[in-house]
């Protein structure tokens, strides 16, 4: 693993770690629902809305667009699988039932956006991989950078460090696993 790989995934910890005892606090003080809940969404649970067809089929779409359009997700799900032994699994999902408006750090109007989760998801938690935004008209995808909280095109994000180190690490590990399988 390399020595940015560690720092992202220790930051990543962190901040998971941060929002878990943030809810909690919040939650004793009865003014913030479970966070945990709020990102552990399955497919059924889309069914069970009480939303119209229309605004499921938004949700929907934008997570099938991602899903389309970032092929890298397969091999995040097949590395997620084999490292946790099959005990966690890629989770894609949208948690809006409409676009919602997008701004960068400046302000800047950017449009209306599906905002589309990448989770590993575990029996009793998740650890957030990506975060997506898929425009209304599901013609453009922006990643969104975890720490500075930057909005990148698909093409931009793929050049990334952060990009990078995930992906090399990611195909490391899967190619490993393909030669200790002959």
């Amino acid at each position: 693993m390399s020595k940015n790989h560690k720092k992202l995934y220790i930051l990543n910890a962190v901040i998971v770690i941060a929002f878990f005892l943030i809810g909690y606090q919040y939650l004793e003080q009865g003014s913030l629902v479970d966070f945990r809940s709020y990102h552990s969404r399955t497919q059924n649970d889309i069914q069970e809305r009480s939303d119209t067809e229309a605004e499921i089929s938004g949700m929907r779409q934008a997570e099938m667009y991602i899903e389309e359009e970032i092929p890298e997700l397969a091999y995040y799900e097949n590395y997620i699988s084999k490292k946790s032994g099959g005990k966690a699994y890629l989770d894609v999902y949208c948690n809006k039932t409409n676009p919602i408006e997008l701004y960068d750090n400046y302000k800047k109007f950017l449009g209306y956006y599906y905002p589309v989760f990448v989770d590993e998801k575990w029996e009793d938690h998740s650890v957030s991989w990506e975060c997506f935004f898929v425009s209304e008209d599901f013609q453009e995808i922006l990643w969104r950078e975890i720490v500075e909280y930057e909005f990148y095109s698909i093409e931009e994000w793929r050049a990334t460090s952060w990009y990078k180190d995930r992906i090399n690490s990611v195909m490391e590990f899967l190619n490993e696993e393909k030669e200790l399988a002959k």
